[in-house]
């Protein structure tokens, strides 16, 4: 018999109840196959939909980590560079101090009266006292500075670190978000072709259970699995018959999924 001819009768099989079941080489009724196909290609699509939420967080997260430090060296410059520019206001404060503690020491040889001497004795030990304050706020500073510094140069080198080390990550996850758009108009075109080959009642069972199940709206049964694959409810024996039969869309009585009868070998 010619292979077109054999193809032909495998195809076009009748049952027992003298009913046309169109089956293909894999054994399955044509529309279980539509179904599992266009399942599949729904499941690709769900993905593609979850990438294009999670992709983005894992860019922000990128992007945020790479932010906090580029802030915090930011801060950091900023306070060395308030704790700089008070340092030099102390040490002009200094200077100054100092040129009036030279005045008042000169003054010292014109001093006549015991009252003046004591005056004049009080206002050194005031200057003496800013000036030594002054200093040691100056030097407490500059230590400070100086952690700054070591704090900002570490802060340098682990922003440029993880700069490097994200550059890549980053390039590839902003492609790959790129190309999911891509993607899903290429699937939502092939689902059109898939779900074009079902017939009417079957498609719209599948899309209500699809809705009410989270995407996974068919599921196989077999000789050695005689139960539903999204429940696990065990099957009787006539549903398993006319599942066999494959002449109709049969759905599981307990979750509602269409039940697909699978041949093993």
């Amino acid at each position: 018999m010619p292979e077109e001819v054999a193809q032909k009768e495998l195809s076009c099989r009748p049952d027992a109840a003298g009913r046309i079941e169109r089956r293909g080489a894999s054994g399955l009724n044509k529309d279980a196959e539509h179904l599992l196909e266009l399942q599949e290609v729904d499941f690709v699509l769900l993905e593609l939909e979850q990438s294009k939420t999670y992709l983005p967080e894992m860019i922000a997260q990128k992007e945020k980590e790479i932010g906090i430090l580029e802030s915090d060296l930011k801060a950091r410059q900023e306070t060395l560079t308030a704790k700089t520019l008070e340092i030099k206001r102390l040490e002009l404060d200094v200077s100054k101090f100092q040129t009036e503690l030279a005045n008042l020491q000169k003054r010292m040889r014109d001093i006549k009266t015991n009252k003046e001497y004591d005056a004049l004795v009080k206002e050194i030990d005031v200057r003496k006292a800013a000036v030594s304050q002054t200093e040691e706020k100056t030097l407490q500073l500059m230590s400070e500075s100086e952690d700054l510094k070591k704090e900002i140069e570490a802060l340098k080198e682990k922003l440029e670190t993880v700069k490097k080390h994200s550059a890549a990550e980053l390039e590839s996850l902003r492609r790959e978000l790129e190309a999911i758009g891509v993607k899903v108009r290429a699937k939502l075109d092939e689902r059109k072709v898939k779900a074009a080959r079902l017939d009417r009642q079957a498609l719209t069972i599948y899309e209500r259970v699809r809705k009410g199940r989270g995407g996974h709206a068919v599921v196989r049964v077999t000789q050695s699995r005689p139960a539903c694959g999204g429940c696990f409810k065990t099957l009787p024996p006539q549903r398993i018959q006319e599942l066999k039969r494959g002449d109709q869309v049969i759905t599981c009585q307990n979750c509602g999924r269409i039940l697909i009868w699978v041949p093993e070998d």
